[in-house]
């Protein structure tokens, strides 16, 4: 960011003695002001560089110590200048010999082990901290952390401490800060009153979701250009989460490679998320909440009445129902790997993700196919353009590439046009035929889809024939009978049912010996009557009776039977 640069090179040329850099967690205030201050350290006019962070800090005393003992020569010479110049006589003593020490800060060395003893009969660390304190003169000096100070230490104090820095002790101060996670009311308030009277400059330190991005992601990762939408996206600034995201990749690194473009989106789409949740990413969204709720955009919707009482789940259906379509579309099968995996650190034992890419990759393959016939169907339609050669090519490039993907509704739809257009179509009926039946299920499949091939009873009956060569338990007549007047049936079976001739119907009355007359009346006579029945139901009724009469025509006891169930 050239702005803050220029900040705080001006800060550093003028007169002003503390500056302030403030931004939200996690985005690299810190890491920008120590890369600053690499790039500059050699052009600086202190003594030394002192950096402190307050993370747990409690008493003065320990901040004075850190500012010594953290600090490094800028110039070496008027460091050594510094120190020997000091009045103090406890100290000026310890000078012959020290030289090379001093260099290296090993006199702070000395006086740490000194002061560990109780040489004088009292305990000796507050009395060294007040000497080393003496040597800390002209430093640049950074004080981070100051947030996460100790709970013994007040803001007050900090303050304190950074003014005699900047106006007794000739420093110059940067003070990195989050102003918003200064939780407790009292050092709020405290901040807030000595802010106008010790702080001379304030910026805050925002970068763009991407420059963030790239000191995590290099452009050349297959996966940066998702990555940096995502993060524009949903404006993840934080390092930390954009880490512990890269962390996550690796882990499932092995499995998307195996996955589809659009799979692999996907589930990163959703890994994302997930992330920027679960490590507090998005203020007042309770994870588990949250978990729950996007599995449905629309979830929560009854409970949003009692707005006060519900305030977190307002805050979580806020949060989700702003999302943009494609966490919506994102796969929520992938959610319980992702969440096992955010809590424990681990992929679990039970992992379903293997299979669920498979799945979801024949999927995306289907689909992708989809979209390619709908491209050639716009040929069609989008003109009147003389382009019959095109359209045929388009045609029969999808079905010689993607023959087994083609839904069996639109592959009547393209054959029928080739047919109208005096193409040959035999051997890829066939083809298609062969690869239907093939498939898992592809009985009920044939059975639960006849409607859509009627456009085609080429295609239908060849199929129809494969299924019974293939599985002729599934075509028994005596099964299917039984079956409907078991009542177990559905409308697969009932189109199985019409698939059996007239002659069929005979051939299975005759040898019937058992319950014959009631097994007629409940299956094949079983729709007769119905005000409006399907066709399937008609045609079954039709052949039925004509069956009967048939039957009925073979001796003088038949026809006494057959009368009295049609009479019935």
């Amino acid at each position: 960011m050239e702005s803050i640069e220029v900040f705080l090179k001006n800060f550093l040329d003028s007169d002003h003695r503390v500056a302030v850099i403030k931004g939200n967690w996690g985005v690299g205030k810190t890491h920008y002001w120590n890369s600053f201050y690499t790039k500059h350290s050699k052009k600086l006019d202190f003594n030394a560089y002192s950096y402190v962070s307050l993370f747990g800090i409690n008493s003065i005393g320990d901040i004075k110590k850190a500012l010594y003992h953290c600090a490094t020569p800028i110039n070496e010479k008027k460091y050594k200048e510094l120190i020997l110049s000091e009045t103090d006589r406890t100290m000026i003593r310890y000078r012959n010999g020290f030289w090379g020490w001093l260099k290296y800060n090993s006199l702070s060395k000395f006086l740490i082990h000194f002061g560990k003893n109780d040489f004088f009969g009292f305990k000796t660390d507050n009395l060294l901290s007040s000497l080393e304190y003496k040597f800390v003169n002209n430093y640049l000096v950074c004080i981070d952390d100051i947030e996460r100070k100790g709970s013994a230490l007040e803001i007050k104090e900090i303050m304190g401490v950074i003014d005699e820095l900047a106006r007794r002790k000739n420093c110059k101060v940067v003070l990195i800060l989050n102003e918003d996670n200064l939780h407790e009311e009292t050092a709020q308030q405290q901040f807030l009153e000595y802010r106008e009277k010790i702080i001379d400059v304030e910026i805050k330190y925002d970068p763009t979701p991407e420059k963030n991005l790239r000191k995590v992601f290099y452009e050349t990762d297959p996966d940066f250009l998702l990555l940096k939408n995502l993060a524009n996206d949903l404006n993840i600034k934080n390092i930390r989460i954009l880490n512990k995201i890269k962390s996550s990749l690796v882990i499932f690194r092995d499995v998307l490679k195996l996955a589809e473009d659009k799979v692999r989106e996907s589930f990163i789409n959703r890994l994302v998320l997930f992330s920027v949740v679960y490590y507090f990413g998005v203020p007042s969204v309770d994870y588990a909440s949250f978990k729950e709720s996007i599995k449905n955009i629309h979830a929560f919707d009854y409970m949003l009445d009692d707005k006060d009482e519900k305030e977190e789940v307002n805050s979580v259906y806020s949060f989700v129902n702003s999302l943009d379509i494609i966490y919506e579309r994102a796969e929520s099968a992938f959610d319980d790997d992702i969440d096992f995996y955010l809590k424990n650190g681990y992929v679990s034992s039970e992992s379903n993700i293997l299979n669920i890419i498979k799945e979801k990759n024949e999927q995306y393959r289907d689909n992708r196919v989809l979209c390619e016939v709908y491209k050639i169907w716009d040929v069609f339609r989008n003109s009147f353009k003389d382009n019959e050669s095109e359209f045929i090519f388009q045609i029969e490039r999808v079905i010689n590439d993607s023959l087994l993907r083609i839904p069996i509704g639109q592959f009547v739809g393209l054959i029928n046009v080739l047919i109208k257009l005096d193409r040959d179509c035999n051997n890829i009926i066939e083809a298609y035929a062969d690869a239907f039946v093939n498939k898992d299920n592809a009985y009920a499949t044939f059975n639960s889809l006849r409607v859509e091939i009627f456009g085609n009873e080429e295609l239908g009956f060849r199929i129809e024939k494969k299924l019974k060569d293939r599985n002729p338990d599934d075509y028994n007549l005596d099964k299917i009978i039984k079956k409907i007047a078991g009542g177990r049936f559905n409308h697969s079976d009932v189109n199985i049912l019409n698939s059996f001739s007239k002659d069929d119907y005979v051939n299975w009355i005759l040898s019937c010996d058992q319950d014959a007359l009631n097994l007629v009346e409940e299956t094949m006579l079983k729709f007769k009557g119905m005000q409006h029945p399907t066709d399937e139901q008609k045609s079954i009724t039709d052949k039925a009776i004509e069956a009967l009469e048939e039957v009925a025509s073979k001796s003088t006891l038949n026809k006494l039977r057959v009368n009295k169930i049609l009479n019935h």
